[in-house]
C-alpha cells in the first residue's frame, strides 16, 4: 500500500472545499478549519466538527453547543456563549459512516469526503 500523508494545510484545504458545497444548505458557516456552526438561535447553537483521530483519521461529528452548560478550563469555570466560543456539549457521533484518511493522497481522501451522505445526515434541531 502507497502512504502519501498529507499536510495539515492540505489536507483542510480538501475538507473544506467538499464541505462548502453542501454545509450552507443546512445553514451552517464555517468558523475555522473542518468546524462549522450555526449561531442563529442562541442560547442553542448548531456545530458540525471533523475531528482529527490516530493514524491520520478524522470522524464527522455534531451536535449543539448550549450556553447554560458551563465546562471547566484551567481550574475555572468558564462559559461559551458566543460562536466563536461554542463547543459541542450535546455530540451525535456516528460510528457507521465512511471515516475518510488522508495518510494515502490527495486523490482518495477526496474521493472519501466525497462519498459522504449529506443527505442523510440530520443538522435541524
Amino acid at each position: 500500500m502507497d502512504y502519501q500523508l498529507l499536510s495539515a494545510a492540505e489536507r483542510d484545504a480538501i475538507v473544506s472545499s467538499h464541505l462548502r458545497e453542501h454545509l450552507p444548505a443546512f445553514g451552517l458557516s464555517e468558523r475555522a478549519p473542518r468546524s462549522w456552526i450555526d449561531g442563529s438561535q442562541a442560547p442553542m447553537r448548531r456545530l458540525f466538527e471533523i475531528q482529527l483521530l490516530k493514524g491520520a483519521g478524522m470522524k464527522a461529528c455534531w451536535g449543539f453547543s448550549l450556553d447554560f452548560v458551563p465546562h471547566i478550563s484551567g481550574g475555572r469555570v468558564r462559559w461559551h456563549r458566543t460562536d466563536k466560543a461554542a463547543m459541542l456539549d450535546v455530540i451525535l457521533d456516528p460510528r457507521d459512516l465512511l471515516q475518510p484518511s488522508f495518510l494515502h493522497g490527495a486523490a482518495r481522501l477526496s474521493g472519501e469526503v466525497v462519498c459522504v451522505k449529506f443527505s442523510k445526515l440530520d443538522f435541524r434541531s
